[in-house]
Formats: C-alpha cells, sequence, structure tokens
C-alpha cells in the first residue's frame, strides 16, 4: 500500500459542509456520462458509480484536473475531487473508493514535514477484478438521515424532467419540493432564488454552460439569471405566461426587455411573438384598469414619472404605475397618446430657449434678447440649476 500525500490542510474550506462535498462526487458521476447514484436510507449510506475510465493518480496533484476546457460542465476548477475528499475525510466519514482495480481511502494524518494534519489518500493497488477496471464507485457510509434527506432534495436526477412544466432540452423550468423557488445547474442544487423582497414563480435547472458560477457553487449573477430565465420563457413560445408573470412582477421576467429585440419567432397566423405578447399585455392592461388607463413604468425617474403623470392627467386618462417588464411587453402605438405625452413629458424648456436665443439673437432686438436671457435665468433659479 501507499500513501499519497495532499497538501490540503485539515481545515480548508471550512464552511463546507457534508452536501459540498458529495455535490462534488455527484458532479464528477454526472460529467462522466454513464452512472448512477444510490441514496440508502436503511443503511446510511450513498454510492455513486461511474463507468468509462478510473482516476489517474496525477488527479490528487492540485491544479490538476480533466475539465477545464469543457464549458460543458461545472467542475471546471480541478479541485472538488480532492476537497470532497478532505471534507468528508474531516467529518469522520468512511469512504471507500473502488477506483478501477485499485482501493483508495481517504484519511486526515499528521505530518511531521509540515508539522500540521493534512489530507491523504491510501492506495491499495490491483486488488480488485478486471471487471472493474474502468469503473468508479464511492461509497460514503454513516451519513444521517438528515443529511441523506438533504442530497434527495438537492439532486434531480434525469427522470425528474420529464414532468418538467417547460423548457427545452438543456433548461427547465418546474416545482420542487418545498415553499421556495430553486436554481439548479446542471440538476444540482445552487441556491434559493426567493428573499424577501422577489419571489420567484418557478425553479429553474440550467444546463453548466448557461450560467457561470463560483468556486464554492453556490451563489450566480442576478442579472444574467434573469436574462437566461427570460430566454427561457421566449423560447417557450407562451405569452400568456409571460403577461401574467410581468404583471405580477415577477423576477422571471425581468430580462424580457433585454432580450424581446433580438427574438425572431413567430406563433401561429404569421404574427409575431412580441406582436402577440403585446397584444395580450395590452388586452390584460385594458381588462384591469380601463381604456382610460395610461402606463408609467415604475423603472422611471421620479421626476419623469410625475412629468408624465401631470400630462396624463390634464389629458383626461388614468395614470396608472407598472412593473418595468410589463411596460416593456406593451405596444405603445397602440396606446392612446402615449408618444405625444412622453414627448411632451421629455421637453425641455430652457434647452429650447438657449438654442433659439443662439440661433435668433442676430436677428432680434438686444432688449428681446436680454429678457429672454433673464427668463432663462429665472427658469433655472426655479429649478435650481447653476
Amino acid at each position: 500500500m501507499k500513501k499519497v500525500p495532499l497538501s490540503l490542510a485539515a481545515n480548508y474550506v471550512s464552511e463546507w459542509n457534508t452536501w459540498c462535498a458529495i455535490r462534488e462526487l455527484i458532479q464528477n458521476a454526472i460529467d462522466a456520462g454513464d452512472y448512477s447514484i444510490d441514496i440508502n436510507f436503511e443503511s446510511n449510506s450513498i454510492s455513486i458509480e461511474s463507468n468509462g475510465g478510473s482516476i489517474p493518480v496525477s488527479q490528487l496533484l492540485l491544479g490538476n484536473g480533466t475539465k477545464s476546457e469543457d464549458e460543458g460542465k461545472i467542475g471546471k476548477f480541478g479541485e472538488g475531487f480532492k476537497l470532497a475528499l478532505l471534507i468528508l475525510a474531516r467529518q469522520g466519514y468512511d469512504v471507500d473508493i473502488a477506483n478501477g482495480v485499485d482501493k483508495w481511502r481517504s484519511s486526515i494524518e499528521y505530518s511531521e514535514m509540515f508539522k500540521a494534519e493534512h489530507l491523504h489518500v491510501k492506495i491499495k493497488e490491483s486488488v480488485l477484478d478486471e471487471q472493474f477496471k474502468d469503473r468508479v464507485i464511492i461509497n460514503i457510509d454513516g451519513l444521517s438521515n438528515e443529511e441523506l434527506e438533504e442530497i434527495s432534495i438537492k439532486y434531480l436526477p434525469e427522470n425528474h424532467f420529464e414532468n418538467k412544466e417547460f423548457g427545452t432540452d438543456e433548461s427547465y423550468g418546474f416545482h420542487v419540493k418545498g415553499d421556495k423557488s430553486q436554481l439548479f445547474v446542471g440538476g444540482l442544487y445552487v441556491c434559493d432564488l426567493d428573499t424577501e423582497d422577489d419571489e420567484y414563480a418557478y425553479s429553474y435547472n440550467f444546463a453548466p454552460s448557461k450560467l457561470e458560477l463560483d468556486r464554492d457553487r453556490n451563489a450566480v449573477c442576478s442579472w444574467n439569471l434573469q436574462h437566461e430565465v427570460s430566454m427561457l420563457l421566449v423560447r417557450e413560445g407562451n405569452a400568456e405566461l409571460l403577461e401574467e408573470l410581468a404583471r405580477e412582477d415577477r423576477p422571471d421576467v425581468r430580462g424580457y426587455a433585454e432580450w424581446q429585440s433580438s427574438y425572431g419567432g413567430s406563433s401561429s397566423g404569421g404574427m409575431s411573438f412580441k406582436e402577440g405578447i403585446s397584444s395580450i399585455a395590452i388586452e390584460g392592461f385594458v381588462d384591469q384598469y380601463g381604456c382610460k388607463a395610461f402606463p408609467i413604468s415604475a423603472a422611471w425617474s421620479e421626476t419623469k414619472k410625475q412629468s408624465i403623470y401631470d400630462l396624463a392627467v390634464i389629458k383626461g386618462l388614468k395614470p396608472v404605475t407598472i412593473p418595468k417588464s410589463r411596460y416593456e411587453m406593451l405596444d405603445k402605438d397602440k396606446l392612446q397618446k402615449l408618444e405625444e405625452i412622453e414627448n411632451a413629458a421629455s421637453f425641455d424648456v430652457i434647452s429650447h430657449l438657449e438654442d433659439l436665443i443662439q440661433r435668433n439673437k442676430k436677428h432680434m432686438r438686444s432688449k428681446v434678447v436680454k429678457e429672454l436671457n433673464e427668463t432663462v435665468g429665472y427658469l433655472k433659479l426655479l429649478r435650481g440649476i447653476k
């Protein structure tokens, strides 16, 4: 038997728990393509098996991975496997690895060289039958029921997606057990999507190439997430669903404005998807607020909101503030006097007068020019412009 020392201190990534370690091992199996996961509550164990080759000893070298150039696989940092062994050994779990014809077992031991405890992997060579030479089987015993339950919730087997609500072959929208919406990448849990201020309508699973994760795989850029979710919903072609989510101001459709301009699909009758959703959005808006309703985007500045609100009232319309995503779905040309009011609200009197004076001062008496400049000065004073 030989022992391979790894330069991973016993307390490295101290914030990682059992799920973090199991997640890495499951991810490696998923990346292998031919795999099976067995969660056994009776024996308090989990078995993770992958076929298609054994793990070379060189994989134990930090920085030496096999997936760094593959965008279709999450594990691009090359250290997930080593970290998983470290965490499980630190927590005292029995981890037996049948690696081809060899047996591996990880442990944390004291090193005289480093004067500290760190990870070691003991290897017994050529002790298994040849039938195992292209297989890796990782058995972890001693897990609690709570840990096994967490794993069963945070790992979504492929057959889970047979009951998906919508989505393509690579990405899905669905509901999972529990009250919260969640994000999965490659079938593995990343984070809860709900916060105190926002509640996604669905949980989502994306292919690893769609979303970039940090090393700990528990966070994602919110802008990228909203963009990908909106793309998924638009590709689904369900205009009614999009309008409903926008009406509820769900973050699921916050990225719609960025996506709509580049979407070129069409629905039945030759109507473009954009036109179709706009028609549904206008119908829903008028049904909810009446034919005199005038939309104001919640994303506008307070000054613009107030200006357009006042102008709409003067025109005899009923101003209604709605979420940005819902506003972007409306066809502005089909709503009453929208362009006229927005143009009026954006009209800058001071700039207009200054330009007027500059262009015509040669043709005006000096007294008129002086009075107009004084008028501009009074207007700037009223607006607090220096």
